[in-house]
């Protein structure tokens, strides 16, 4: 179950449509990638949620983020902007870089690597 579940995943990021399947709503990546607004394409779908710099808010809790300064996913640049948003609402986050690692525990942006976190 372990192995299709990855096998899964590594296609939805090959194809470029994991936030299609994430967000149930067909589209959604090519729409976010042709919008300058992503944030408002995802509060217009209601699928804001997805987006932890649209959740920041004051009272925001403290947050531990490891990742992988080569993840292609999410870029490690967009990590260190949540870090930059959670501290200017407040909160403590402590941002583990893992050089040379990809998104997720297997790296799967890296092909399934094992590079990950």
């Amino acid at each position: 179950m372990g192995r299709t579940r990855r096998s899964i995943d590594i296609v939805l990021h090959q194809f470029g449509t994991k936030l299609d399947f994430l967000a149930s709503v067909r589209g959604f990546s090519r729409r976010l990638q042709e919008d300058e607004n992503a944030g408002e394409v995802a509060r217009e779908l209601g699928v804001e949620k997805l987006f932890p710099v649209l959740q920041v808010a004051d009272g925001f809790p403290p947050t531990w983020v490891v990742y992988g300064t080569r993840g292609k996913t999410v870029l490690f640049e967009e990590v260190m902007y949540l870090k930059t948003l959670v501290e200017a609402a407040g909160s403590k986050c402590k941002l583990v870089p893992v050089k040379g690692g990809g998104y997720g525990a297997g790296g799967e942006d890296l092909g399934g690597s094992k590079q990950g976190v």
